[in-house]
């Protein structure tokens, strides 16, 4: 536990320890969730623009224009914090009528595969396919953010994957701009 004093301004120190955990550094914000009685305090990542719609909270393909996209309910962005389960569940599924799986195992009449990345599947019979692809890959690559294993020199990249797990990965990916971007996230 780690303690800090309100000044009179209405500010205080966040201790050190805090401070290294959060890799908190001058001018960085911090977000205050108020959880019944307590308070929880995560780094602010910001938000960033909608993989969708592009940051224009809405859709335009080919003849179609949906009023909001589905991806981030006409906000324009998502943020940034949020891990790939908080992104399924913030998803209107029934007002867009978009139908989401993530598997974590998949079988045949032969074999029964656990999976070590879950894969993200969305359908629906109104948004197109090119369209729910872009929402699958961004959240695809958040379940890879949280279960590929970190570079120890560098915690920020990934360690370097067997060819097997490259083609894995390729595999979860839709779209060859999400391909790219992960194959970067290589040390």
């Amino acid at each position: 536990m780690y303690k800090a004093t309100v000044t009179s301004k209405g500010q205080l120190t966040v201790p050190k320890h805090v401070r290294d955990h959060l890799k908190l550094s001058t001018g960085d914000g911090l977000i205050f969730r108020i959880l019944n009685d307590e308070v929880k305090i995560e780094k602010d990542y910001g938000v960033r623009k909608c993989c969708v719609c592009n940051g224009k909270g809405i859709v335009e393909y080919e003849n179609l224009i949906l009023k909001s996209c589905y991806f981030c309910d006409g906000t324009k962005e998502i943020e940034i914090n949020k891990t790939a389960w908080e992104l399924v569940a913030s998803i209107q599924w029934r007002k867009y009528e978009i139908a989401a799986s993530v598997l974590q195992h998949e079988s045949d009449s032969c074999s029964f595969n656990f999976m070590q990345i879950p894969k993200v599947l969305l359908s629906s019979e109104k948004v197109p396919t090119d369209l729910l692809e872009q929402g699958a890959d961004y959240i695809q690559m958040e379940f890879l953010k949280q279960f590929l294993p970190r570079s120890i020199n560098n915690p920020d990249k990934f360690m370097i994957p067997s060819k097997i797990i490259v083609e894995e990965i390729e595999e979860l990916l839709r779209l060859s701009a999400s391909k790219s971007e992960v194959i970067g996230w290589f040390e």
